[in-house]
Parts: C-alpha cells; structure tokens; sequence
C-alpha cells in the first residue's frame, strides 16, 4: 500500500490557529487505512504545545508527521521574496502563503508526490481517493473556482487582466502536486512574484502566483474534493463523501442546527485541542461575552435617557422595528432607503443635522460604512446614533450571532 503524503502550511501568531489544522487531519486520519506521512510546514509560531498535540495526534492513529522551521530551512529565499515584493503587498499577508511554495525545496528528495490542504479543510472521505488522481501535464491537478463555487467565484485580478481564463482559475486550498515535476522548475516563484508586482491588486497573492505559473496545463478534478461549505449551504446539499473548505469563516459554533457545522464539531471533538482547557475558556469567553453584552445594553439606556430617538431603516423594517421598541410621542420612524435599496447619504446627514441632540437608531446593512460619513460631521456613535440591529434579538430581524471570533480566540 503506498504511503500518502499530505502537507499543511501554518502561521500561529496568538497560538489558537492549530487547532484549524488539526481538526482537518483528525478528519483525514480518521477516515483512512492508508499510511501517511504528514508535512507541516511552520515558524516559530509553532509552540511547544501545539507541537505536542499534533504529534500525539499522529500518534494515536499510527501514522507519521513530520516538522519543518521554514525560517531556518528557507531564511535566504524569504528574506529574498521580502525584497522583490513591494511593502504594500507583504504587509498584507503572513508569510505562511508562501510556505506551500517551497515545498519542493524543504521535502525530502524522496517523496516525489504530495497532496497540499488548507487547514480550514474537513477530509470526510478516504484521502487515498485524492492520492489515486491523476495530475495533469505540469505536475499539478485541482479544481477550478468556477466549480467550487457554482459560478460565484471571488474577483480574480489575474482573469480581469487576461493573464488567465476564467474557466481555469483554480482553487489552491485542496491540490495534488507531482513534486518532481514542480522541481523541474524552481523559476515559477520568482516569476509569480515578478507577476504579483505587476499586478498589485491581486490579493489570494499565493494562489495567483500558483495559477499563473500551472493554470494552462493542470488536471481539473471532480468538485467533491474541494466543496465551499459556504456553496455547498446555500444550494442546501446533504453532508457526504467529500473534502470541504470552510473558507471564508464557514465555521459557525453558534448554528448548531447547521449540518456542516455538526461536521466540523465531529472532528474537532476527537482532537487534542478539544480538551478540558479548552471547554473552560470557552465557557468563560462566553460569560464574558454576556457581560459586554450587559455593558452595551446599559450604554445604550444611559444615552437614549431624555433624548427623542429617531428610527431610520427601510420600509421592510418599520412594522417590526416599530413593536420592538415602541416609540413614544414625538418619536418617529423615518425610511432612508428607497424601494430600490438605495441610501443618499448628504440628505441623510442633512437631517440629522437638522435633529441634533436626538439619538438615531439606524436599521441598515451598510451601518459600518457610514461611520466615516457620521465622524466627519461631528457625530459620535453611542452619543448621537447606534446599530439598532444590535439592540434586536436575531428572530426579530437583528445581527445573526456569529461564533467564529470567539472560537478563534480560544
């Protein structure tokens, strides 16, 4: 039976990023007979006890994982990237993207195949399957975002510009790598990089280094083996046989009747990092989340004491805004968005300047954005105006409650 090799890239600056990366090789591990070696690829953000789970992880499956300080085995290249890439362009990324990069140079000479993951994988499926694929003419094979996402992919610069068509743009969270092939041509970094200063509004700057380097002549694959949850939800699909990529902060603890969620919680619960610790700090994350709770709803009666509030939404919301908070007199309800979804900011400011000392309880998806607007006129959020989404409860029509944060945190 061959040996898999299957490798992650991580970059753990707070210390709670592992627990990622090894839920998804609990998944994987969990699901096949197969032996593997696993390639983690890291920096001194490793700690010693994230090292420690995830060799007590392989441990307890039998299989075998293998460590590489990139800082140490490729300080020269990085340093080296560091200088062609403008600041603009590293400040915004960790250096953990280009990490899968050189796996070519890090991994033994001997492993001449390799299945590359993104840690925000779950593997519910035999991996031996994606290791018995076939790679296309370059070396590489993957699917194509077109795919993964049903015809809703992220802006990709690199299609908008030309360089590469639309139908070939891949996703690089799930690829099977001939290395011997990637090998042969070590110069695809430096020109992706010589590429990505060429182009600056590209920003997956790993994955469009990889497509404009393998896009013309990699294998597509079958979608199943690199499905977006956040796709996979929307279209309402059943869990099966597949690896899914919870991209994009898929991962909601706080839904626990979603079924992709329940998949993930499968996983995570039979790793290391699902440990008595961890239970307790989420426990006390969660008090303290009702505390701030607590704290913006007493700060929210302290300025709305004495003062008229004025509710500004859309039509949709009045009725449900309306019974919520019932308005006293001299109170109203105004509609600040017209049938065709649109706001107009100058006259909303416009009237808010004309009520000056009311506080304004705004119902609107673009709450964030008009901040700026509302600072440079001299109003100031929790004196003048608030989030009314936030005062509502998420059956009423208020901000869905999203658990991502507080599980990152842990």
């Amino acid at each position: 039976m061959d040996r898999i090799h299957v490798c992650y890239a991580i970059y753990d600056k707070k210390g709670t990023f592992s627990k990622y990366t090894g839920s998804s090789m609990t998944s994987l591990l969990e699901n096949t007979d197969s032996p593997v070696t696993l390639h983690l690829l890291h920096d001194a953000t490793l700690t010693e006890d994230n090292r420690e789970k995830f060799e007590a992880l392989t441990a307890k499956y039998g299989q075998e994982i293998l460590f590489y300080d990139m800082e140490t085995l490729c300080g020269e290249v990085l340093s080296g990237i560091l200088e062609i890439l403008p600041d603009a362009i590293v400040t915004r990324f960790s250096q953990a993207a280009l990490y899968r990069l050189l796996a070519g140079i890090v991994l033994p000479q001997s492993v001449h195949k390799l299945i590359y993951l993104d840690a925000d994988t779950i593997v519910h499926m035999d991996i031996a399957r994606l290791w018995n694929e076939e790679v296309g003419e370059n070396g590489l094979a993957a699917i194509d975002e077109i795919s993964a996402t049903q015809g809703n992919p992220a802006p990709q610069p690199l299609v908008e510009a030309g360089e590469i068509p639309r139908n070939r743009y891949f996703n690089s969270g799930v690829m099977l790598i001939d290395l011997d092939k990637w090998r042969e041509h070590p110069e695809f970094l430096t020109n992706g990089l010589k590429m990505l200063t060429e182009h600056p509004k590209c920003f997956c700057f790993d994955q469009d280094i990889l497509n404009y380097a393998f896009a013309k002549g990699y294998r597509k694959l079958s979608g199943y083996y690199d499905v977006f949850v956040s796709t996979d939800r929307r279209l309402g699909n059943a869990i099966r046989s597949a690896i899914y990529h919870y991209a994009g902060n898929a991962m909601d603890p706080f839904d626990i009747s979603d079924n992709h969620n329940r998949l993930y919680a499968e996983y995570f619960t039979k790793s290391p990092w699902c440990s008595p610790d961890f239970v307790m700090k989420l426990f006390e994350e969660m008090h303290n989340a009702s505390d701030d709770s607590r704290v913006r709803a007493r700060d929210y009666f302290s300025v709305a004491a004495g003062k008229r509030r004025i509710f500004c939404g859309s039509q949709e919301t009045r009725e449900q805004v309306m019974r919520c908070f019932s308005p006293n007199g001299g109170e109203e309800y105004k509609v600040i968005i017209d049938e065709e979804g649109n706001l107009a900011v100058l006259p909303l400011l416009n009237m808010m300047k004309e009520n000056r000392g009311a506080l304004f309880v705004f119902f609107i998806d673009v709450y964030d954005s008009l901040k700026e607007h509302f600072q440079k006129a001299d109003f100031e959020e929790m004196r003048d105006y608030v989030d009314g989404f936030q005062l509502m409860k998420e059956q009423e029509g208020g901000r869905k409650l999203w658990g991502g944060d507080l599980f990152d945190s842990i």
